[in-house]
């Protein structure tokens, strides 16, 4: 073998282990934009020209099934806000339904619940925000429509 031919098989190996590497790289980004894209994540004006952020792990929602969600209120200056007592009611707008309201938990900046819906159709989770100020602020929140299980 002269010097010439180990370069060209160390170059067709390396060529090769970039190729797999872009790929791997390439699933990667695809596996990861997918799983980030999953649930439902609705975003609408929130507190003091802030933002309120729900995100719910299940997509599309479904009856019967547990939906644990996450709700992210940011104020106008882009700081998440802690220390509020919040209240979730989820309602279906079409028909009177019987109460349903998870419970709610602050953990990490976010307050966090698990929503059931009993019926397929449009629904609504309200949030009741009572800020540590004292000040109470409602978020309403319009809800892809819930699946048969």
């Amino acid at each position: 073998m002269t010097k010439n031919s180990i370069n060209l098989e160390k170059r067709g190996l390396l060529g090769r282990i970039g190729r797999i590497l872009v790929c791997s790289v390439l699933l990667l980004s695809s596996a990861i934009q997918a799983s980030a894209s999953s649930g439902t994540r609705i975003e609408i004006e929130g507190i003091d020209g802030g933002k309120a952020i729900l995100n719910l792990a299940s997509e599309p929602l479904r009856t019967m099934t547990p939906a644990p969600f996450h709700l992210m209120l940011i104020d106008g200056t882009g700081i998440p806000i802690t220390g509020a007592e919040v209240r979730c009611d989820l309602t279906m707008p079409a028909m009177p339904m019987p109460e349903n309201r998870p419970k709610i938990r602050e953990k990490d900046g976010f307050y966090w619940g698990e929503a059931v819906f009993t019926m397929a159709g449009a629904w609504q989770a309200a949030f009741q925000v009572t800020m540590p100020d004292g000040r109470l602020e409602i978020l309403i929140f319009d809800l892809d429509p819930v699946l048969l299980k």
